[in-house]
C-alpha cells in the first residue's frame, strides 16, 4: 500500500478540476449548515422540521454523488484517450482497458445509489425511519467518496503505464482491486440498511431475499481480494491472471448496482400499493 501511496504522489489532485455550478454550490452550503444543529431541531419538533432535513440529507446526498460520476466520467474518458494516443505501453493496454472498465461500472454503481437514496426517502414517516434513512445516505456519501478515490487511483495507473509494462503495474493493479472489493462490499452492505427501513411495510420481505443475495456478494468480494494479492507473478501468468480478476471485479460490481436498483423498485412498489 505504500508503494501505491508513493506512486500516487507523482499526480496532482484532479479533483479541482471537476466544476459544480453555483446552484450545486449553495446547496452544499445548506446541507452543511443543516447537519449539525438542523438534525436537532428536525428529531425535537418533526413535522415540517424532520421533512425539511431529509430533503437536505437527500439533496446533499446525490451531490456527492453528483460529483463521485463527474470524476468517474473523466477518468474513463482520460483512459481512452491514452489508450488511443499510444501513450501506453502496448503490453499493458489490455490491463488499461479492463481497469477502465471497472471505473465505468463503479460509475454506474453510485448512479443507482443516488437513485435508491431518492427512492427511500419517501419511507421516512417518524423519528425511527428518518434516523435510518440518515444511517443509509452517510453510506451512500462514503461510497461516493470512494468512488472518487478509486477513479484517481485509476488515473495513476494510467500515467505508470506510459512508462511500466505488466510487471512494473502489478501491485497497482492489485491495489485497485482492493478497492473495488471494498466498494463492492460495502454497496452490498447497504441492502441490509434498506432492509431495516422497509420493515413493518409490503417490501419488507422481498428486500429481505435481497439481503442473502448481498450477505454471499460480500462474501465473494472478500474472496475477490485475496485473488487480488496472490496474483502478482506476471512472468508465470504472463499479466492475464490479473486481467481475469479485474474483469470478475467488474462483474460483481455490476451485480452490486443491480441488488441497488433492485431494491429502489421494490420502494417504488411499496409506494405504489400504499397509495
Amino acid at each position: 500500500m505504500q508503494m501505491a501511496e508513493e506512486r500516487g504522489e507523482r499526480r496532482e489532485d484532479r479533483g479541482e478540476r471537476i466544476e459544480v455550478d453555483s446552484t450545486h454550490s449553495s446547496i452544499m452550503g445548506e446541507v452543511e449548515c443543516c447537519n449539525g444543529a438542523m438534525k436537532q431541531i428536525a428529531m425535537e419538533k418533526g413535522g415540517m422540521e424532520m421533512k425539511k432535513y431529509i430533503v437536505l440529507v437527500e439533496m446533499k446526498t446525490t451531490e456527492e454523488a453528483f460529483r463521485a460520476v463527474l470524476e468517474m466520467d473523466e477518468a474513463v474518458r482520460e483512459s481512452a484517450a491514452a489508450l488511443d494516443s499510444g501513450m501506453v505501453r502496448p503490453s499493458a493496454s489490455g490491463m488499461i482497458r479492463c481497469a477502465s472498465g471497472m471505473i465505468r461500472d463503479a460509475s454506474g454503481m453510485i448512479r443507482d445509489a443516488s437513485g435508491l437514496i431518492r427512492d427511500a426517502s419517501e419511507l421516512v414517516r417518524d423519528d425511527k425511519t428518518a434516523e435510518r434513512y440518515r444511517i443509509l445516505a452517510e453510506k451512500v456519501q462514503d461510497l461516493s467518496g470512494e468512488a472518487v478515490r478509486f477513479s484517481r487511483y485509476m488515473r495513476n495507473l494510467v500515467d505508470l503505464a506510459a512508462t511500466e509494462d505488466v510487471s512494473g503495474l502489478e501491485r497497482d493493479v492489485s491495489v485497485l482491486i482492493e478497492n473495488a472489493s471494498g466498494m463492492i462490499r460495502n454497496a452490498s452492505g447497504m441492502i441490509r440498511d434498506v432492509y431495516e427501513l422497509v420493515k413493518g411495510t409490503t417490501a419488507e420481505e422481498g428486500v429481505k431475499e435481497l439481503v442473502k443475495k448481498a450477505d454471499d456478494l460480500r462474501k465473494r468480494a472478500d474472496n475477490l481480494e485475496s485473488e487480488g494479492e496472490s496474483v502478482t507473478d506476471s512472468k508465470a501468468l504472463g499479466g492475464a491472471g490479473i486481467t481475469e480478476v479485474m474483469l470478475e471485479a467488474s462483474g460483481m460490481i455490476r451485480e452490486a448496482s443491480g441488488m441497488i436498483r433492485e431494491a429502489s423498485g421494490m420502494i417504488r412498489g411499496f409506494r405504489r400499493v400504499r397509495r
